[in-house]
C-alpha cells in the first residue's frame, strides 16, 4: 500500500483531528479575548424602592388578587396568584411585612387542611413570611 492509498484510507480520520484541532485553536483564542463586563444598570435596592408607579402597580395587581381569591378560595392558582401579589408587595415596599403576614394566613391556613396541589403554596409562605420568635 502506498503512502497516497494510506492517506486517501484515512481521510476521515485527519478531517476529524484537523476539526478538532481548529475548534481547540478557536476556543483558546475566545477564552483569552477580552469583550469586558457590561456596567450594572440596576441599583442595588432596586427591590425596595418607593417609586410611585411601582407602589401603584402593585397595590393594583394585589387588590386584582384579592378578588380573584375572595371570588375561588378553593382554587390553588388564585392562592397562588395571591401569594405572590402579596410578597412582591411586601417586597416593593407597598405594604409592610406585618400586613403581608396577615393577608397570606387565609391561604395559609386554608393550604394547611388541603391537599397535595397546595403543599408548595405551603413551602412558599413559610419562606416568605417565616414564623418569627
Amino acid at each position: 500500500m502506498s503512502i497516497n492509498e494510506a492517506l486517501r484510507g484515512a481521510r476521515g480520520q485527519i478531517v476529524w483531528i484537523l476539526a478538532l484541532a481548529i475548534s481547540t485553536t478557536a476556543i483558546i483564542y475566545l477564552e483569552r479575548l477580552d469583550i469586558g463586563a457590561p456596567e450594572a444598570t440596576v441599583k442595588p435596592d432596586h427591590f425596595h424602592t418607593t417609586d410611585a408607579t411601582l407602589t401603584a402597580e402593585t397595590v393594583r395587581m394585589l387588590a386584582e388578587a384579592e378578588v380573584r381569591f375572595a371570588e375561588t378560595p378553593n382554587d390553588p392558582e388564585a392562592a397562588a396568584f395571591l401569594l405572590l401579589a402579596v410578597t412582591v408587595a411586601v417586597e416593593a415596599g407597598s405594604i409592610n411585612e406585618a400586613t403581608g403576614r396577615a393577608r397570606v394566613k387565609s391561604i395559609s391556613d386554608l393550604a394547611a387542611m388541603a391537599g397535595p396541589e397546595w403543599q408548595p403554596l405551603v413551602v412558599w409562605t413559610a419562606m416568605a413570611f417565616p414564623e418569627q420568635p
